[in-house]
């Protein structure tokens, strides 16, 4: 199965006392050697990097498999469905972090080497706190 960017993953729980989690792909390497993901019902969460085989293999052997519906696709609406008030918020928070999530940005600030000191300068050019811009990073990954 190719592993493309917005799949699915949901890993099978290794053992009793573990659940199954589902992962978003956020990004995969041009070469196809790693990709990034982030578990969609951590609220917590922040992309971790997994090798492109891994995932693969485990998909291939049924460790993992790729969800069909996506859990958060009732969330999309037009913006004549979403009130004012809601559309302000939403509109609130991409203004903060749409200069991360930019195409050129993207990949730098999915690794955690990058992210700190982007957000970080995110914060110093608009005020706003880290925990807010992670906040509102999550919700948009």
């Amino acid at each position: 199965m190719k592993i493309t960017v917005n799949l699915l993953v949901e890993w099978q729980a290794t053992d009793a006392g573990s659940a199954a989690r589902a992962e978003r792909v956020l990004w995969v390497s041009p070469s196809r050697s790693e990709i990034i993901v982030i578990d969609i019902f951590n609220r917590a969460a922040l992309p971790i990097r997994r090798s492109y085989d891994e995932v693969a293999h485990a998909l291939a052997v049924g460790a993992a498999s790729a969800l069909g519906a996506d859990p958060f696709m009732t969330l999309l609406r037009s913006d004549d469905d979403i009130d004012v008030k809601h559309r302000a918020y939403r509109d609130t928070a991409w203004e903060l972090i749409a200069p991360l999530v930019s195409d050129e940005m993207m990949a730098l600030h999915l690794f955690s080497s990058e992210r700190g000191s982007l957000i970080k300068r995110r914060c110093d050019e608009t005020g706003r706190s880290k925990r807010l811009v992670y906040k509102y990073l999550r919700q948009y990954w």
